[in-house]
């Protein structure tokens, strides 16, 4: 699977929790699940925030080594 398609699917599925837990919060709505959200789910962004980062860099470099070789190899 390439970095690309990696990302995506990281993207798709951070948006389809988020979409899970907006439905389940409208039937779920007390302090546990406050705590739920608080303690579990609000972290999860910075971290996507960061892995979206991290995988940009990692192809950018990918990219980068694939030209190099290409370039001493011709």
């Amino acid at each position: 699977m390439s970095l690309s398609v990696t990302k995506g699917v990281l993207i798709d599925h951070a948006r389809d929790l988020k979409r899970a837990w907006q439905a389940t919060r409208s039937h779920w709505d007390d302090r546990v699940a406050q705590h739920f959200e608080d303690e579990f789910l609000e972290p999860i962004g910075p971290k996507l925030t960061d892995a979206v980062k991290a995988i940009d860099s990692l192809a950018a470099m990918c990219r980068k080594a694939e030209t190099e070789c290409r370039d001493e190899g011709g």
